[in-house]
């Protein structure tokens, strides 16, 4: 009997479920940290953007005084 007549169905047994839901979690976890880091550098580079362009355009001059 060939591989394509058995069907998608199969089992796992409590070794392999446990091991398969170890991996899962984990890269869950490792998304939420990757996700965490970009949107921390996005934040940074969007902020030091701002402030670049905003020290290019005035020449580091204070408009407004000490603030």
């Amino acid at each position: 009997m060939s591989l394509m007549c058995r069907g998608p169905d199969f089992t796992l047994d409590a070794h392999q479920a446990e091991l398969l839901m170890r991996k899962l979690k984990q890269s869950k976890r490792q998304r939420c940290w990757c996700r965490a880091v970009t949107s921390l550098m996005a934040l940074f580079f969007f902020l030091f953007s701002v402030m670049l362009v905003s020290m290019l355009l005035t020449r580091g001059k204070r408009f407004f005084g000490s603030l």
